[in-house]
């Protein structure tokens, strides 16, 4: 069997060509005259031998032909890629000179545009230039002046989560110190990007605490404890770069350090956050259609994630309300409803849930376990009542979801001069629980127009002449329904006389409102004598 060489180089024209086999098949190199790389490649045929594959490889160029005779010449090919890579190295390390503004040697390199690459010195005289590079699992440091088998010798590698691996034991002391610059940078730009489990801890703080491995993200007690109540799997740190599971809540008490959590387990548990926000965009038509329905139903509200309602998870109601702070819809994401089957009343549906959701819980369900400081709402026989997650048991909420006035509209439309709105039935007192506030009344008195600064709705009053009564009348203890202190025909004629202006609708309202007071005589007819009759 013919063997065929592992590797062949050839000057073609005005260019290199190398060559040589590998595990895909052929890895190309084309050169010009300056020993520059302009192209290269694998072809990925391992049946070929590699007289064919320059055959398939120099057709790619229609600057070469390697069976035009007259310019082709085999070259050795250690040679020729000896001096391609020594142009490579050129380009990267370019000239030394020394720099009174950092007071070092560096490197003027024209590959990164005659920037100037720092050269460290240890004691041994061995130099050092860096180069970083992205290689699949963080970024690779290696030595432009050292090679290993025809490759820079690396000499550092820094995780993806910014930790420093030194791979040599030779660096001087100033480049160990621009390297954990580096990796310290690289943490800086994960805690911008990524949204740290604990705002109130960085990873340089955990680095000085003694515990580097970055496999986990540090955690104080308190957001731990949090975290660890939501189901996540939680870790304590110990300055000797060691780790524990935390089992129990003693634990927490017993451990005086930082805690973690597992880079891989927090990223699930943002995007679990990622679909709950995005549930909770389509809440408010379910929240709607829950409370509308005819059937028992049921549905759990979860506190929104964020630090701002650290104070409020996991806290009994007594407690919140020493706190003095209030169990509000608004902090609560609607995570799931659904029917309820085989219950009996309020109490049996609440103790059934409860146990549902924290040893049955459904396959759609994507919130965590049923726990303190979680809202159950139960509709049951027409009507929706709202029950907090205790400490013990369940709390029921008089006030946790408003009355949306879109829900009780009558469908009547009041006019006033200002506009048309549609009628809630609604009182004004549920109106202004909810932020509403009187805008003007209709004309009759009959109705408060009543808005938030975005919608307003018109809400019957409940004394019609009430608010007329308010802007005539002299004595607020006179307010009963009746219109008084109003105009006379007598009076308006007496203002007119004296030449003060009159209203002549004023006018017009006092003839009619005195006519309809005025007492009405009772005509009775007379019948007629038989004379007069019988006269006709």
């Amino acid at each position: 069997m013919f063997n065929y060489p592992r590797e062949l180089a050839y000057k073609i024209g005005d260019g290199y060509l190398a060559i040589h086999d590998c595990d895909e098949g052929f890895d190309y190199s084309f050169y010009d005259m300056d020993f520059n790389l302009i192209d290269g490649g694998v072809y990925d045929d391992i049946e070929l031998n590699i007289y064919e594959a320059i055959h398939e490889v120099a057709e790619f160029d229609d600057g070469f032909s390697i069976w035009d005779r007259e310019n082709v010449e085999k070259v050795d090919y250690e040679d020729l890629t000896e001096k391609a890579e020594n142009i490579e190295l050129s380009k990267v390390v370019g000239t030394v000179k020394y720099s009174d503004v950092t007071n070092e040697f560096v490197i003027s390199s024209p590959l990164f545009k005659d920037a100037n690459l720092p050269l460290y010195t240890n004691r041994e005289g061995e130099k050092f230039v860096f180069g970083f590079g992205n290689l699949g699992g963080g970024t690779n440091v290696w030595n432009f002046l050292d090679e290993t088998n025809n490759d820079y010798t690396n000499v550092a590698h820094i995780s993806d989560t910014g930790e420093l691996k030194l791979l040599v034991d030779n660096l001087p002391d100033t480049a160990k110190k621009a390297l954990e610059e580096k990796a310290t940078e690289i943490r800086s730009e994960i805690e911008t990007q990524m949204k740290m489990p604990d705002p109130n801890v960085t990873l340089d703080e955990m680095f000085d605490y003694g515990y580097t491995a970055l496999e986990l993200l540090p955690l104080s007690k308190e957001r731990a404890l949090e975290l660890y109540n939501e189901d996540l799997t939680i870790y304590a740190l110990y300055p000797d770069d060691s780790e524990g599971m935390v089992f129990e809540l003693s634990e927490f008490e017993e451990h005086e350090g930082y805690f973690g959590i597992e880079v891989v387990d927090w990223e699930k548990y943002l995007d679990l956050q990622k679909m709950k926000e995005h549930q909770w965009s389509l809440s408010s038509q379910e929240e709607k259609a829950f409370v509308e329905r005819k059937d028992e139903s049921f549905a759990i509200y979860q506190l929104k994630s964020g630090t701002e309602f650290r104070d409020y998870r996991f806290t009994g109601a007594e407690e919140l309300e020493r706190m003095g702070k209030e169990i509000d819809r608004d902090n609560y994401n609607l995570i799931y409803t659904d029917g309820l089957q085989n219950v009996e009343n309020v109490s049996h549906a609440l103790e059934c849930l409860y146990y549902d959701f924290n040893h049955d819980k459904p396959d759609d369900f994507i919130g965590h376990s049923l726990s303190v400081s979680d809202t159950v709402a139960i509709n049951m026989n027409g009507a929706v009542s709202y029950h907090y997650v205790d400490t013990v048991g369940f709390k029921e909420l008089e006030h946790f979801v408003a009355p949306n006035p879109d829900n009780h509209l009558t469908g009547e439309k009041i006019a006033t001069p200002r506009g048309n709105f549609f009628l809630t039935s609604l009182s004004k007192e549920e109106m202004q629980a909810q932020g509403y506030g009187v805008h003007h009344n209709s004309d009759d008195g009959r109705y408060a127009i009543m808005g938030n600064g975005t919608i307003a709705y018109a809400v019957a009053n409940e004394n019609p002449l009430k608010n007329a009564e308010i802007s005539t009348e002299q004595n607020f203890n006179m307010i009963d329904g009746t219109l008084n202190n109003q105009p006379t025909v007598a009076e308006l004629e007496h203002d007119a006389k004296n030449g003060k202006p009159i209203s002549l609708m004023d006018l017009l309202d006092a003839t009619r409102r005195e006519q309809k007071q005025q007492p009405k005589v009772k005509k009775e007819k007379q019948a007629q004598s038989k004379s007069a009759e019988m006269e006709r």
